[in-house]
């Protein structure tokens, strides 16, 4: 097989949306079953694979630039304002800033695009071509590395070289493998997010799928809840789980027990309690979870959803439950690594998360989206963004050069449903046009968006959500460091 063969059986494999996954509700479970591969022999398989990982392992050092102001400029670029290029730094260069930036002459910039080393999209109107931002900076990362381990080591904070041994997760092509067990197959198995979860804490597959036996908090919790909410009406949600963490720990005094064998039962009564927090998105009291209720059940107590949304609602966590080192799933090991207790480290993931540059991205995507009246005036706001050499928020994640596994799978879901609102398939049309016309391939918020206009919940669910799965791994992330026993004290060059 040629390899420009095995690279069109490793784009078949690891990406694009049309996978031949189909998915079957029966009796409200959600039955996917395995993908077909198109890869003829296992010596053809190989190469796809050792293609996929090393595609996947090369991208580093760049993150996603979009903060609050950058936010604002891509929802006027949407509604047809004008953006010039000084206003954001473009995520796809000239070719002359790219050799200058390289050291490099034209000859060599062409042979790296040649490689697959850096990809390279045509400038509409010209024969110019542009050439990806993150790629040229992980070319030149590479060159500079070999100067020394400090470059490396600066590196490594941005989306560099793994700094920190885990046994949790491992990002694959396939996407999240957790403890060895790849997510999309754990959900094929019909696994509840509770297994998944404590498969995370423990490393132990249990296999049941009965939900946690927790004990409820005091009714004193839930009144100092409830006024907290009433005199704070203007709080965001994220805002409101952070609280409720914080409340948790003070008053059902659960974290004194942090360091002994009751912290695996202190994570699950907080993900139970902070699930039946989801009724404040439709502005209604909390929820309290039965003995026994799986927090999917939970949730479709609380966003009023029928019961046969409830594996579907396990797969989307499944789906988020963890993804390596985050950022804030290391803030949360720094925080654990300095001895804070359990309610304190995970205050510092959901502080994390909720900057311009984490979480908000998923509310981002969904005002970017709203925005638009119509898929027309969505698309033409996506080609002025293109052109301008900028990326959007929610496509094309760093970790996923060939595309995000997650999204994939949780977009082939929602088409399956027999009752997906029509505005999710609307939206799911565009993602395919905007990875047909420019290769942007969605990433997890997007899907989660689509998700929450096909399940009919209110706005902002889907980073909710998002950010209620995550605990687990934060939990995970948590006593795994414990574990390892040392203080994270990195260093810094000082460089006036």
């Amino acid at each position: 097989m040629a390899m420009r063969d095995v690279r069109h059986a490793a784009a078949e494999r690891c990406g694009g949306l049309h996978t031949t996954e189909r998915k079957r509700l029966h009796g409200g479970r959600c039955e996917i079953p395995g993908a077909r591969q198109d890869i003829r022999s296992e010596r053809d398989r190989g190469k796809v694979e050792k293609l996929c990982k090393a595609e996947q392992m090369d991208r580093d050092n760049v993150g996603t630039r979009i903060g609050h102001d950058a936010r604002q400029r891509q929802l006027l670029a949407v509604g047809g304002a004008s953006v010039t290029e000084s206003d954001s730094m473009p995520d796809f260069l000239p070719a002359q800033r790219a050799i200058e930036l390289l050291g490099i002459k034209p000859q060599t910039l062409y042979a790296y695009v040649a490689r697959g080393w850096i990809r390279a999209i045509a400038q509409s109107g010209t024969h110019q071509k542009l050439y990806s931002r993150v790629d040229v900076e992980r070319v030149r990362s590479r060159s500079v590395a070999r100067s020394g381990h400090g470059p490396v080591a600066a590196g490594a904070l941005r989306w560099g070289e793994p700094v920190i041994s885990t046994a949790i997760t491992e990002i694959t092509p396939e996407g999240p493998r957790y403890r060895s067990r790849l997510a999309t197959d754990l959900i094929r198995l019909g696994s509840t997010y509770e297994t998944v979860a404590d498969l995370l804490w423990t490393g132990v597959w249990s296999g049941r799928k009965a939900g946690w036996e927790v004990q409820a908090p005091s009714k004193i919790f839930y009144d100092i809840a409830s006024d907290t909410i009433s005199r704070l009406p203007a709080m965001r949600f994220r805002e409101l789980l952070a609280t409720l963490v914080q409340l948790l720990s003070v008053v059902c005094d659960g974290d004194r027990r942090v360091y002994g064998v009751d912290v695996v039962s202190d994570a699950r009564q907080m993900i139970c309690v902070l699930a039946g927090a989801f009724a404040f998105l439709s502005n209604e009291s909390l929820i309290v979870p039965r003995p026994g209720e799986s927090v999917a059940r939970v949730l479709t107590r609380a966003l009023h959803l029928g019961r046969q949304y409830e594996s579907l609602l396990d797969a989307i966590m499944i789906l988020c439950a963890d993804h390596e080192l985050s950022t804030p799933t290391f803030v949360a090991r720094v925080t654990a690594s300095a001895g804070a207790n359990l309610s304190t480290c995970i205050q510092a993931g959901i502080a994390a998360f909720q900057g311009p540059l984490t979480g908000d991205d998923l509310d981002w995507v969904g005002e970017l989206l709203d925005s638009a009246p119509n898929k027309a005036i969505l698309l033409e706001g996506f080609a002025q963004t293109y052109k301008r050499g900028r990326q959007v928020a929610g496509f094309n994640h760093p970790l996923y050069p060939l595309g995000d596994p997650r999204a994939r799978f949780l977009i082939e879901t929602i088409t399956q449903m027999p009752d997906a609102a029509p505005e999710a398939l609307v939206l799911i049309e565009f993602i395919v046009e905007c990875e047909r016309r420019w290769r942007m391939r969605p990433s997890l918020p997007v899907a989660l968006v689509a998700a929450q206009l096909a399940f009919g919940m209110p706005p902002h669910t889907g980073g909710a959500l998002f950010l209620l799965a995550r605990i687990a791994g934060y939990v995970a992330h948590v006593l795994e460091q414990r574990g390892e026993g040392f203080l994270m004290r990195p260093r810094a060059k000082f460089s006036p």
